[in-house]
């Protein structure tokens, strides 16, 4: 006879149930009484059981098994509450500390123990918590084993000699993967057959029975080995966490739910902020953007498999949804836009909003990028633009990136984030992003640009201002490294290298930002007051499509040369039929152009040199 303890409806609360296991035969019960009584239980029920044992045999001309295992008098609980279980968030590399930071605000002591992983502590209310709410992890892991392992041997008698069976049912459904990076052991299905069967012996020996049906529910088990250490761990996710449930069809090149939280997370917007994704494709940064901002809990909608686990009492994912429900704010306006040219995908944003929950929040329209327009400000753009595998048309594809520029410096009070995995991304619009970051969009490398725009007001958002003056622009500010492109050989007129552009109308050019770095740091030292007007602090400039005073003071010197010359050459030409001659020739060093009029016609040659001024305000 055996008498084990297992995790019943809830420890805490201190209701046990307990397996009396005597040959093929078991008893539950489940009692909250004090272990002394287990004892004299016990040992009541073993006697019963041989009683009973005894009578079948004679029956049947057999004899009583000679050895009977020791009742164990003492119910060994799963995990005991002195003893927290060691979890694991898993993740997509880059994203560790976006993670760590989410477990901190659930009130979990987080830690990064490896690339792609976070390590954290907790009852099994963590795992219900953390499956429920985590936007940037991929998976919650227990960790249950973690040794060294430098050949087969030593891996197959150290999970053989662990007592699996507290963790595993009987009849539990128990696959298993695995990966190696940097050990002896190189062969995956190798190692995966070697734990399969370690597991299987392990478990017919700590539950007694010789079948194991793998009928029930499913602990998915991994095995990784890095170093020659053998980390052990069980899935309580099932199904990947980017998997929220309302994504149900997919357009071309979708982007992952948790990638495009991330987004949103490393960006400075806030819900009182507009948000503007112009390449929105299936809608899944503007919905999780809207999911964040209402807290609503992304796992609210989905299944995990540790549902279905024994170990955890129903009633701990009830409350814990039902806790997520009470916290979300599912009326709060917002102003989340998504456009696309595509007419097709944005039926499916539309699908998968409605099926969100925030159709109400995202306002989806049908327009090019370069149509892109806001009246509002201090708003941030967050996007995921075509990369060079979606589109075979490279020249439209460089014609996109270039326009970037153009289209932003509409908008000047605002910031942008962009992800691409276009090379040489800042010197086609030759301008520095504040920040930048590597990520992975799927096995694609990525970098995420992060340019800054102005900071807000004080006060901006927490009374509804969306009408505030936007801030001025610095009258000074440190100029940005020359990003200068390789000249062309043949376009060289003379021992300098020329730009030629034909124009029908001259206008005036607005400046683009600053450096980014500095950018940075004046937006974190600008913040402007309507408390103390006497306070003025230095602004920051649009990210886009700026001027400062030299600009100002050399278009002024241009401008005043070329009227000049038109006094100048105001009646000769025609008197003498002549409509194609030279107005102005690098008359001033600063500036240096060529600008001819042929007929009605403006050609205007640059003499191409290093300069501080990025492609918008050049």
């Amino acid at each position: 006879m055996e008498l084990t303890g297992e995790n019943g409806s809830n420890w805490l609360l201190g209701v046990k149930r307990f397996r009396f296991q005597y040959g093929s035969i078991s008893v539950y019960y489940v009692s909250s009484v004090v272990p002394k009584i287990w004892m004299v239980l016990a040992a009541s029920m073993q006697q019963k059981f041989q009683r009973i044992n005894a009578q079948s045999c004679s029956q049947k001309n057999l004899l009583l098994p000679k050895t009977v295992p020791p009742p164990k008098l003492w119910p060994q609980p799963f995990i005991p509450s002195e003893n927290p279980l060691k979890l694991i968030a898993a993740c997509a590399f880059g994203l560790e500390a976006l993670v760590k930071r989410e477990l901190i605000a659930l009130g979990y002591d987080a830690k990064v123990v490896h690339p792609g992983r976070v390590g954290f502590e907790g009852e099994w209310e963590a795992v219900c918590e953390a499956n429920l709410w985590l936007r940037t992890a991929d998976r919650v892991l227990i960790q249950v084993q973690q040794f060294d392992s430098p050949d087969f041997d030593a891996l197959f008698e150290s999970i053989k000699a662990f007592d699996w069976s507290q963790l595993i049912p009987a009849d539990a459904e128990f696959p298993v993967i695995g990966k190696s990076r940097l050990s002896q052991l190189t062969s995956v299905p190798a190692v995966q057959r070697t734990v399969k069967k370690a597991l299987v012996e392990c478990l017919q020996k700590f539950h007694g029975v010789n079948e194991l049906p793998e009928t029930g529910a499913l602990y998915k088990v991994e095995v990784a080995l890095l170093n020659d250490v053998a980390t052990l761990t069980i899935d309580t996710t099932g199904p990947s966490l980017h998997k929220r449930g309302y994504r149900k069809l997919s357009g071309p090149a979708p982007l992952k739910e948790t990638l495009a939280a991330a987004l949103v997370d490393l960006s400075v917007w806030r819900p009182h902020r507009a948000l503007v994704d112009p390449f929105c494709g299936s809608g899944t940064i503007a919905i999780e953007a809207a999911m964040k901002g209402r807290n609503i809990a992304p796992g609210l909608n989905r299944f995990f498999a540790a549902s279905d686990w024994e170990q955890i009492d129903r009633r701990l994912w009830m409350d814990a949804q039902t806790q997520a429900k009470s916290q979300a704010r599912f009326d709060e306006p917002m102003d989340i836009i998504g456009s696309d040219r595509d007419q097709e995908v944005l039926s499916l944003a539309t699908y998968h909003a409605r099926l969100a929950g925030v159709q109400d929040a995202i306002r989806f329209e049908h327009r090019p990028f370069s149509a892109l327009s806001s009246d509002r400000e201090y708003g941030c753009i967050v996007t995921n633009p075509p990369y060079g595998e979606r589109l075979e048309d490279q020249e439209r594809l460089v014609r996109l990136y270039e326009s970037i520029p153009e289209v932003i410096q509409r908008l000047p009070t605002w910031s942008l984030f962009l992800i691409t995995n276009m090379p040489r991304f800042e010197l086609m619009i030759q301008k520095r992003a504040t920040r930048r970051r590597k990520l992975f969009n799927g096995r694609i490398e990525c970098t995420y640009y992060q340019f800054l725009g102005p900071r807000p007001p004080r006060g901006f958002g927490t009374d509804q201002v969306v009408d505030a003056e936007p801030q001025p622009v610095a009258a000074e500010a440190a100029a940005t490294p020359a990003i200068a492109e390789k000249p062309n050989d043949a376009a060289t007129p003379t021992a300098e290298t020329k730009t030629s552009i034909m124009v029908e109308v001259v206008g005036q050019v607005e400046t683009s930002p600053q450096d980014g770095d500095q950018n940075e740091a004046a937006v974190q030292q600008a913040e402007p007051s309507t408390d103390n007007p006497k306070k003025q602090k230095e602004a920051v400039a649009p990210i886009f499509g700026s001027i400062n005073e030299k600009d100002k003071e050399q278009a002024g010197l241009f401008h005043n040369r070329l009227v000049k010359r038109a006094r100048h050459l105001r009646r000769w030409p025609t008197k003498r039929g002549i409509t194609c001659y030279r107005l102005y020739e690098k008359d001033i060093p600063e500036i240096p152009l060529v600008v001819d009029r042929y007929e009605d016609y403006l050609h205007i040659t640059e003499y191409e040199r290093p300069h501080d001024r990025d492609l918008a305000r050049h």
